[in-house]
């Protein structure tokens, strides 16, 4: 067997309880690298400009408000360090400022959640790779569904308003890690809004927690597998979500076989946190 190499990161992101970067690092180590945190929110990003030679690969998440001229700053000094993207938000995000873009441009290598984004990217001819953000497999046994119906997330346009109008739906602003398992093993239906044509990462989590999904649709849904009254129940806008709502509440029996098929595919596709960050170093 060939030896395994290591590799000495530095990581630059958001390392809250709340951000998937947090468990990110932490795989990471897990698969035996030296990883450094500089959560760019509370340092100063200057600090980069005085790293020489000091790491193998300077992995940085999305980077908002970060100047892209200090990463060649720092390229410039490292010229041995391999500096990696990763962006994870929609491409509604993405085109909102030249800045992600220019963070591409400076970068050897960009790592892409969406569909959508890796497509406009590889357009541009960038070495962009389409890598799963996944999921934490938390073990959270049963718990009894007491919600007929919620939404993790926040409600930051009229499409997400309209959902906290219908009486069966129950939103949730502030469930993290375990407890956003929790809520979805209570709930009976669980709902997912994308942004733009893009989904996140509460599809994965609602599905590998065993909760019954109902979504939109998303770039790249066929491409993981997912088929719509097999894995979960799609809907066209949001005045069709309370019909669905009712329905399935009558109909337990086929909501229940609908989140079993749903869990067992989410679970084989190999997209866990864990899989990220192998997928990431093998881009090296």
């Amino acid at each position: 067997m060939g030896k395994i190499n290591t590799y000495k990161i530095l990581y630059i992101g958001v390392f809250s309880e709340s951000s998937t970067n947090t468990p990110q690092a932490q795989e990471l180590c897990n698969l035996g690298h030296s990883v450094s945190l500089f959560e760019y929110r509370q340092r100063d990003i200057n600090e980069l400009k005085c790293v020489i030679d000091n790491y193998d690969i300077l992995l940085i998440a999305k980077g908002g408000g970060i100047d892209y001229n200090i990463i060649k700053e720092f390229k410039k000094n490292n010229i041995n360090t391999k500096i990696v993207y990763w962006f994870c938000d929609p491409l509604i995000t993405f085109k909102t400022s030249p800045e992600f873009l220019n963070k591409c441009e400076v970068s050897d290598i960009i790592c892409v959640d969406k569909l959508s984004v890796y497509n406009y990217l590889k357009n541009l001819n960038l070495n962009v790779h389409y890598i799963c953000e996944g999921y934490v497999p938390y073990n959270v046994p049963p718990q009894e569904q007491i919600f007929d119906a919620t939404f993790i997330g926040n409600i930051y346009n009229d499409e997400r308003r309209n959902i906290t109008n219908i009486p069966k739906i129950k939103c949730f602003n502030n469930k993290y890690n375990e407890e956003h398992s929790i809520v979805v093993k209570q709930s009976k239906i669980n709902i997912n809004i994308c942004t733009g044509q893009d989904a996140s990462d509460r599809v994965y989590k609602i599905l590998s927690s065993g909760g019954f999904l109902l979504t939109d649709k998303w770039v790249g849904m066929e491409k993981m597998g997912f088929q719509n009254n097999i894995h979960f129940i799609t809907y066209k806008n949001i005045n069709e979500i309370e019909t669905l709502i009712n329905y399935y509440l009558e109909n337990e029996a086929e909501r229940i076989e609908i989140a079993e098929r749903g869990s067992t595919h989410i679970k084989n596709l190999n997209i866990t946190v864990s899989d990220w960050a192998k997928n990431i170093i093998k881009t090296l």
